[in-house]
């Protein structure tokens, strides 16, 4: 995995449903949150404030999700269903 310093640490297991519950999807991109995923882990958010990083003008904050899946494959549409529902940049670690 992936190690950045304890500061950005956000540690915050997000229910599957959080993603899927108000998005109109695909039943296949449906059907892979519930049978691909078994946890969704919000684990990190890098910042200037945390990072000793100067604060960027476009890029505020870059969030760390690290997904543990049940099976080697997930469907691509997963990635993205969660991309647009949160505003910050993404690093996905499945």
């Amino acid at each position: 995995m992936l190690k950045f310093n304890e500061s950005t640490r956000y540690g915050r297991v997000v229910p599957k449903e959080a993603f899927y519950r108000h998005m109109t999807l695909k039943a296949k991109v449906k059907d892979s949150f519930v049978h691909d995923i078994k946890r969704i882990v919000w684990a990190n958010k890098l910042s200037h404030t945390n990072m000793n990083l100067e604060a960027g003008s476009s890029i505020k904050e870059i969030e760390i999700f690290e997904i543990e899946l049940k099976s080697r494959d997930i469907d691509y549409g997963v990635i993205e269903a969660i991309a647009k529902q949160v505003p910050q940049k993404i690093v996905f670690v499945l």
